[in-house]
């Protein structure tokens, strides 16, 4: 057991734990209402990181229906779908070509109920959880309880989601299509038709923490315990500690529920363990080189979901960004020349929820926040504006009149 006693010790309203999109949202929020806290993370931003030279480490794609993040981002190029190809097992076929067009009206109708039962959720999710959320729509609690396999057979796309969507999904989530949800499977081809576009992070670390910098503590938390008669709780970080009324936890991941085992074992907020979120770990490499022609060189290339290397992407200045399940893949078989010239490991890099869904404010005091739902920049960033504005209600509710 590490000896906390001699740790300074601060007492405030609300500490947030972890500085990805969702902890940001949350601390510029309570920012904005003047409201008091401390944010501790040890990576500012996230998986929004970019390399020295401003490549893509995580996030890559931002969509015209990003209301939030498109107020701290700018757009960079443009996805076009006849720029992209798909790994038929011997080579890449362009995406258009693989396109059943008798079959766009029904992906309109499909598609487009989801994106409208999607939009109210979202419209709705800064003041509502977004578990209740989903629970309260018949159509998303369908979905999310539905395999994409079950969803693709119901309205019989089979083939063309062996030929092109599923490749889609699978490359906007870095896994295998048929093991997500129907819920994933339909954000997956609708965010890649939603104007998709790739985000200009360049700026956006500094719009979010604009006028805040110096409430963020460059400190990792350890373990989290619950103060006694519900006066609070106690986080303890690696130099110092913090009484705070609100804890709000912004961590993914393994690492986040480490922190929420050290304050109760029993306290699963997932309610059937673990199992129910699925957390996909990724390599990021960048490289330079010449991509051998039958990997279709300066082109977007979604490999399958048995590949070792899941999607090339390639950026205007010839820097391939490559995402990969292994840690040291053969590049040789890629490229007749080539240098790694960055490389990162996210663990997780994507979460993808079940059939159940974790509440974000599993008591009156404690949120949990991020992508544990619905992976997305958006969304987590709805998840921080959650926290933040429960917290302000609460505040402004002890205000005497």
């Amino acid at each position: 057991m590490r000896n906390t006693k001699n740790l300074p010790q601060e007492e405030i309203e609300t500490v947030i734990v972890g500085g990805g999109i969702s902890g940001l949202a949350c601390a510029l929020q309570l920012h904005e209402a003047q409201r008091p806290f401390t944010l501790v993370t040890d990576c500012v931003g996230g998986r929004l990181a970019l390399s020295d030279k401003g490549h893509y480490f995580g996030a890559v794609m931002m969509n015209n229906d990003y209301i939030h993040v498109k107020k701290h981002a700018k757009k960079s190029f443009g996805n076009r779908p006849w720029q992209s190809y798909i790994w038929d097992g011997s080579k890449g076929v362009n995406s258009l070509l693989r396109m059943e067009f008798l079959k766009i009206p029904k992906l309109n109708k499909v598609f487009g109920e989801f994106n409208r039962a999607f939009q109210q959720l979202r419209a709705q999710a800064p003041y509502t959880c977004q578990k209740q959320l989903m629970e309260q729509d018949p159509l998303l609690r369908k979905l999310v309880s539905q395999s994409a396999v079950d969803f693709v057979r119901e309205h019989q796309l089979e083939s063309l989601a062996e030929k092109m969507l599923g490749p889609v999904a699978g490359a906007v989530f870095l896994c295998d299509w048929k093991k997500m949800s129907a819920f994933h499977f339909c954000i997956g081809i609708s965010c890649t038709g939603n104007g998709a576009c790739n985000g200009d992070w360049s700026d956006i670390i500094k719009s979010l923490t604009e006028g805040y910098s110096d409430k963020i503590v460059n400190d990792k938390a350890l373990t989290i315990s619950e103060l006694s008669g519900g006066k609070g709780y106690q986080v303890h970080c690696g130099s110092h500690q913090y009484r705070a009324r609100n804890v709000v936890l912004a961590v993914p991941g393994a690492a986040g529920q480490a922190l929420l085992n050290s304050l109760d074992a029993s306290w699963n907020t997932n309610e059937q363990g673990d199992d129910n979120v699925e957390e996909i770990p990724c390599y990021v490499f960048h490289i330079t080189g010449k991509r051998r022609p039958l990997y279709r060189p300066k082109r977007s290339l979604l490999m399958g979901p048995n590949e070792d290397i899941k999607l090339f992407f390639p950026l205007p200045d010839g820097v391939d960004v490559i995402y990969s399940s292994l840690a040291a893949p053969d590049f040789s078989r890629y490229y007749e020349n080539h240098q790694v010239i960055a490389q990162r490991f996210w663990q997780p890099a994507i979460q993808l929820s079940k059939q159940v869904w974790r509440p974000l404010q599993p008591s009156s005091n404690f949120f949990t926040i991020g992508d544990n739902n619905i992976c997305g920049l958006e969304d987590s960033y709805l998840t921080g504006l959650f926290a933040a504005n429960k917290i302000i209600e609460k505040s402004n509710q002890a205000i005497p009149a």
